[in-house]
């Protein structure tokens, strides 16, 4: 889970875009890494080549990491880096991340690609579009992302919309299909029940 939208409900009110976390933290938490080090080593050398050296050499070297192990967590860590420095260069990130999302086939990298196109429609105040996007990724039912697309939809229609009764359907299908997800405590908080 990326944890995305996960904040103080006051905060995400505010500024929706200071709720969402950097692209570059996301995928590096949770149970995308686990224990499978596949592509790794691969991911370490072209972070350092961001670090280190051009756009360009560090975009190539990502881009074929999220290409050669597309199942692997270090594919979704290398797209979160990718995203963040495509966006950074001033490029169009979304028109980049478009390449995975309009993939036919759903995988956690397709799925992650669209909850990192949700979250820069967000930082860019295109609500609507954010929007859609996590409706989207929530109705796939079991996806990898599903829990945080329900919570993030919940938010987005409970605080920007102001469609309380709506959201409330969000988390309330968060909540009963994942009780022990952390984004279920966050969507208890938020309609004063925990």
């Amino acid at each position: 889970h990326s944890n995305a939208l996960m904040a103080e409900p006051a905060l995400y009110k505010r500024a929706p875009a200071q709720a969402v976390r950097p692209a570059s933290s996301i995928a590096s938490q949770g149970p995308l890494v686990g224990t499978d080090t596949v592509g790794m080593a691969e991911l370490d050398h072209a972070r350092a080549l961001e670090r280190n050296t051009t756009f360009a050499e560090a975009q190539t070297a990502l881009g074929l990491v999220s290409t050669r192990y597309p199942d692997k967590p270090a594919a979704l860590i290398a797209l979160a880096h990718l995203s963040r420095l495509v966006e950074k260069s001033g490029a169009d990130a979304i028109q980049f991340l478009s390449t995975y999302t309009s993939n036919a086939k759903a995988t956690a990298l397709h799925d992650f690609a669209r909850v990192l196109t949700g979250q820069i429609m967000l930082r860019n105040g295109d609500t609507e579009g954010a929007l859609s996007m996590f409706k989207g990724i929530a109705q796939v039912s079991g996806g990898q992302f599903e829990s945080e697309a329900l919570y993030n939809t919940g938010c987005l229609l409970w605080y920007r919309n102001d469609a309380k009764v709506e959201g409330e359907k969000y988390f309330r299908q968060l909540i009963n299909k994942y009780p022990n997800d952390p984004f279920t405590l966050s969507a208890l908080v938020t309609l004063g029940e925990s």
